[in-house]
């Protein structure tokens, strides 16, 4: 919600659109039209709380991202070292997994499921998708 007390509104006249009439329809905007389009603009103070807030979301997104790669990158590191024990008789693999049944890692889970958002998330920006 947009609280007039905190918009300025550009003085000018406003633009009524017409009504669509076939399914159809479809509007056209030109310049001389898109010019007079009047939009809420919050104070200048407001516009750079804004901002700051936004920055500083982008700033925690990036440390969370970063901690993120690292983490896989020690799990890859330390999944490499399993399978190379595992694969030269270092660890005997039938006696762990009989011993006893383990319960799912939930934190572990959720940080490679948000691992896995933020990849593909950055992906999907870095191809303008």
């Amino acid at each position: 919600m947009i609280r007039e007390d905190h918009v300025r509104f550009c003085e000018g006249p406003r633009v009524q659109l017409p009504r669509p009439t076939h399914p159809d329809f479809r509007l056209r905007l030109y310049w001389e039209q898109f010019r007079l389009i009047i939009l809420p603009v919050p104070p200048l103070d407001e516009q750079r709380r804004i901002a700051d807030a936004a920055q500083r979301e982008i700033n925690y997104a990036a440390q969370v991202a970063a901690k993120v790669s690292a983490s896989l990158e020690r799990l890859k590191e330390r999944r490499a070292a399993l399978i190379t024990a595992a694969v030269t008789g270092q660890i005997e693999v039938r006696a762990k997994t009989a011993a006893g049944k383990s319960k799912p890692d939930r934190a572990m889970f959720r940080v490679i499921v948000g691992a896995e958002i933020i990849h593909r998330t950055r992906i999907a920006q870095n191809s303008g998708g």
